[in-house]
């Protein structure tokens, strides 16, 4: 609704402090990171929440100089397509 209004979307706090590692944790080393230039699971997330069409910036929020920096890298490179976006939300919704 935001991007058929034209509204800017924030994400605040992707990360959810940490919880979205925690969650995933076993079952990441399944799932790879192809279809992107992602050196580390936070660029791959990041990269997932900023390549939707309505959000306009993510704001990670951390204090750790080393996690700005790889933050700050996924910023460059390629994102996902819609495929690697469906990709990643079906890994999502299968580990509740």
């Amino acid at each position: 609704m935001a991007q058929e209004r034209e509204v800017a979307v924030i994400i605040n706090r992707p990360f959810a402090e940490g919880a979205i590692f925690r969650t995933s944790r076993e079952s990441r080393s399944r799932h790879g990171r192809r279809s992107t230039t992602s050196a580390s699971w936070a660029q791959y997330f990041l990269k997932w929440i900023v390549s939707h069409p309505a959000v306009t910036c993510a704001i990670p929020g951390t204090g750790r100089p080393d996690h700005m920096r790889d933050n700050l890298v996924a910023g460059h490179g390629i994102v996902p397509d819609e495929k690697g976006r469906r990709r990643l939300a079906e890994y999502f919704d299968g580990l509740g």
